[in-house]
């Protein structure tokens, strides 16, 4: 999979020398006008993972550029992990075990500010320009768009981010959403392969992420989006549970 998306660029950028006529204007409008503005918004859906005995139920709220709020509960226990994405922290924790993990996003800011409106963009089916944000009229001039033979739109970014070493691609529906996002970033040897499917308002989405040899994937079934939302209550406890280091986290999400 290493060579696949390094060949698709390459042809991509070829693209001008050959000949290709794709009608750029169109097929950029065309996925615009499924990106709804707005503020705040809220989903829910099921969590499918392989050595999980039960299927989570997860709930999303989200602000935007501001907040990610996920919420994963199971019958008779209500919810067992949290995790709280702001501009300033990192909260994750898991209810079963009694252990958190609360790391300040300094660092992690000031490396690419876009952290969260990416994650949000990509959690509603949305293209991202690394380092340009979400997919948009102006950031559209520095991607190449072509169509595949599943009549889908392949867009590559014209030019390697500078923020990120990632090469990275999308394949589009002819409705404008995405259906499949590949991500390589080889100095870390890590693979992203995220699948988007439709069935009306819902989305479900197939992730199967690669670091070396070992593969680690899940799938979440989606609802509809519901705009706008209440942002979830604060994590009570956390005084009474145990605080983990952020390389512990392996710890922390071992159910």
């Amino acid at each position: 999979m290493k060579r696949i998306l390094p060949m698709i660029i390459a042809m991509i950028c070829l693209l001008p020398a050959w000949g290709a006529k794709v009608d750029k204007r169109m097929a950029v409008e065309s996925i615009l006008q499924t990106y709804t503005e707005w503020k705040s918004a809220e989903f829910s859906g099921r969590l499918n993972v392989k050595d999980l005995p039960v299927r989570p139920t997860i709930k999303i709220y989200m602000e935007r550029g501001k907040l990610i709020q996920i919420s994963a509960r199971v019958p008779m226990l209500g919810e067992v992990a949290r995790i709280d994405v702001s501009e300033d922290s990192i909260l994750a924790v898991n209810k079963l075990k009694r252990t958190y993990i609360l790391e300040s996003t300094e660092r992690l800011r000031d490396a690419y500010p876009w952290f969260i409106s990416d994650l949000q963009s990509l959690l509603l089916g949305r293209m991202v320009v690394v380092g340009h944000g979400e997919f948009s009229l102006e950031n559209a001039r520095i991607v190449e768009i072509d169509t595949s033979d599943a009549e889908e739109w392949i867009v590559v970014p014209q030019q390697p981010s500078k923020k990120i070493d990632a090469s990275y691609g999308y394949n589009v529906t002819p409705r404008g959403r995405i259906s499949e996002l590949l991500a390589e970033m080889p100095s870390l040897d890590m693979i992203l392969r995220i699948s988007y499917h439709y069935a009306g308002a819902e989305m479900s989405m197939d992730v199967a992420f690669n670091k070396g040899k070992k593969e680690t994937t899940f799938s979440i079934d989606f609802d509809r989006v519901r705009w706008g939302g209440t942002m979830m209550q604060p994590v009570k406890g956390l005084s009474r549970m145990k605080r983990l280091g952020i390389r512990e986290i392996k710890e922390l999400i071992r159910m």
